[in-house]
């Protein structure tokens, strides 16, 4: 059908860049930039064909082999760490088919890079929500605590300090007293604090007073941050008052006045529409802003994706989606979110023989049924206790995402989205 000749075309497309970047190797070797076969450090960066190639091949391997054996890829020298964070993000149990892999092992002279690539790649350790505790929430995994990330913040290391940033963003609960000391810290860099602020987001409400005071900082990104964050919250006359001085107009309206989201803003799903009414906007996209609001609750884009090894993976992985889709596809993609659904990530319901049901993405079906739920959590039942499934039309992405975010988080958010 048309949807098998699309896929053809793809695994088409992946192998002959394979096939031309071999090619190219006039020794004939495999791709072995880490090993001095390309031009430099540029070389490290990770082509769009390698991550598709891999999991074809490590699905494959699986297939053949059942879930018995113990699959062990060896990336070596060859990425940067965005790029071994990518490459296994991407192959799991989902993507392959079966049984993960058993090992992957990577090589770099950076131990501080070494020990990011570790943070970025930390399993999501989920306490499931009880009548106490209405919300799914993530745990550190056994035996890291906030006291070892806090003591990896004093490393003399960028790259490492920001991955630790991004894990107590990742369960706030843990880490926000962490994170509101850096968000507070002039001596750290900007990019480091905006990212604990908007770890801040989640607990906001215990956090307004700093909040109002950091989005008058001079720093656009830290004061941007702080007016995301207070987005819902509830505040005095005299912290609205102060909020009305920073210089982000449409942040500001976005907190004192919700419905601002939705006025002046075409109705229309059509992404020709919106491509105008976003052309018409003033200044440049911010792609770092974008990825903040990639991972942020106002978009809730990493609830269900992943990017660069950040995320869930609900849906899509979007690490590569961006080298090969424009911004037309993704504004599509944002405002018709069921027109265009890979089978594969289409919704199933489950309506259990006790009358429980359970929504998600279908990952195996033989004597057990296996969904990966809105929370990225793989759910199994026996097939006994299963009386009726249910495709879904609806995407599990939701509608009308354009209103919870402002013009120029849209414009940031999409920037961030096509950047390869």
């Amino acid at each position: 059908d048309g949807e098998g000749d699309g896929d053809a075309d793809a695994d088409a497309d992946v192998e002959a860049a394979a096939a031309r970047e071999v090619a190219a190797r006039k020794d004939g070797r495999l791709y072995m930039p880490g090993f001095g076969g390309g031009e430099g450090s540029p070389a490290l960066n990770l082509p769009a064909w390698t991550v598709p190639l891999l999991t074809r091949q490590m699905r494959a391997f699986r297939a053949a082999c059942g879930d018995k054996v113990r699959l062990k890829l060896d990336v070596n020298f060859n990425f940067r760490s965005d790029g071994f964070a990518a490459i296994a993000a991407a192959l799991t149990p989902a993507a392959l088919g079966g049984a993960g892999l058993d090992w992957i092992e990577l090589d770099t002279n950076s131990p501080a890079t070494l020990r990011a690539y570790a943070l970025r790649l930390l399993p999501k350790m989920h306490r499931l929500a009880t009548p106490g505790r209405p919300f799914n929430t993530l745990t550190f995994p056994k035996g890291l605590t906030v006291q070892i990330l806090a003591e990896l913040l004093e490393t003399d290391n960028p790259e490492l300090a920001l991955e630790t940033i991004r894990v107590l963003a990742g369960r706030p609960a843990n880490g926000k007293l962490v994170l509101a000391r850096i968000a507070n810290n002039e001596a750290k860099s900007s990019q480091l604090r905006s990212e604990a602020i908007a770890g801040l987001a989640a607990v906001a409400h215990e956090y307004v007073a700093d909040l109002v005071r950091l989005t008058q900082h001079a720093d656009s990104a830290i004061s941007e941050e702080a007016l995301r964050a207070l987005r819902h919250q509830s505040l005095t006359d005299r912290q609205s008052a102060t909020l009305r001085q920073a210089p982000r107009q449409d942040l500001i309206a976005a907190i004192l006045n919700p419905a601002s989201l939705a006025e002046n803003r075409p109705t229309s799903t059509d992404p020709g529409i919106w491509e105008k009414h976003l052309a018409a906007l003033s200044g440049k996209p911010n792609v770092a802003s974008g990825q903040r609001i990639f991972h942020h609750a106002v978009a809730l884009c990493a609830r269900c994706h992943r990017h660069s090894g950040r995320g869930k993976i609900v849906g899509p992985d979007l690490t590569v989606t961006g080298r090969e889709k424009n911004r037309a596809w993704f504004l599509k993609a944002i405002l018709q979110p069921s027109a265009d659904m890979a089978p594969e990530y289409q919704p199933r319901t489950l309506t259990l023989t006790n009358g429980d049901t359970h929504t998600g993405i279908r990952l195996r079906s033989y004597s057990r049924e296996q969904l990966r739920d809105l929370n990225g959590n793989t759910i199994t039942f026996h097939k006994d206790k299963v009386a009726a499934i249910r495709d879904l039309n609806t995407s599990l992405m939701p509608a009308g995402l354009v209103y919870s975010l402002t013009d120029r988080e849209l414009r940031d958010l999409l920037a961030f989205l096509t950047t390869p």
